[in-house]
């Protein structure tokens, strides 16, 4: 959607500038028609040219700054979606010997997570702020479960869309494989049953 906006966006610019154009050339064509047939030929050669030069180079102008800016925003968001998946990792690293229900507000993960919310708000793509808020939804109910566990591989799924990447090819919950201990029990008892909390579901990964 977000590309489809672009374009449309640069058609209107573009049909802006010919509609401009023509409307500059009309009235300069009224002006010509009363001057001498060879005279209005040479200076109407001579304005076209420079008119289509004008709309080559204010087009190229457009399309340049336009690719700078997405440019800019692209390493923006590899930088601040990088320090997340840095910072959520090590929280996964040291779960073992925390409890993750009870934080201490001042433990220095909670305060990371704070931060970087606030960097998301201003440089996260729409798709990613869909699904960040929708997996802080869910884990605000209750328990973490499998169906948690599934909203992270979305959220996963729309950092690599908004960064430009493809995941058609990856079957859902593929991402949480670089999480859980056990890819396939988990995949299969998330089809089962996606409200199985982790306490539960960790009884399965031990067998």
């Amino acid at each position: 959607m977000k590309r489809w906006g672009h374009m449309l966006f640069g058609l209107i610019v573009i049909i802006v500038i010919f509609a401009a154009t023509y409307w500059i050339v009309s009235k300069i064509w009224e002006q010509f028609m009363l001057l001498d047939s060879e005279v209005s030929a040479t200076l109407l050669t001579a304005a076209a040219t420079v008119m289509a030069a004008t709309v080559a180079v204010t087009i190229g102008k457009y399309y340049e700054r336009k690719i700078d800016i997405e440019a800019h925003h692209r390493a923006k968001k590899i930088e601040v979606y990088d320090e997340f998946l840095s910072g959520f990792f090590d929280l996964i690293a040291s779960s073992e010997n925390k409890d993750l229900d009870n934080l201490d507000p001042n433990d220095p993960l909670v305060q990371f997570f704070r931060e970087w919310q606030r960097k998301m708000i201003l440089w996260g793509g729409h798709g990613v702020l869909v699904a960040y808020t929708s997996w802080m939804s869910h884990m605000r109910k209750g328990a973490p479960d499998l169906q948690g566990m599934l909203l992270v591989d979305e959220f996963f799924r729309e950092i690599r869309r908004d960064l430009g990447h493809q995941s058609n090819k990856l079957k859902k919950g593929a991402l949480i494989g670089l999480i859980v201990s056990n890819p396939e029990v988990f995949l299969e008892k998330a089809k089962e049953n996606p409200n199985m909390t982790l306490e539960e579901m960790s009884k399965y990964e031990t067998n």
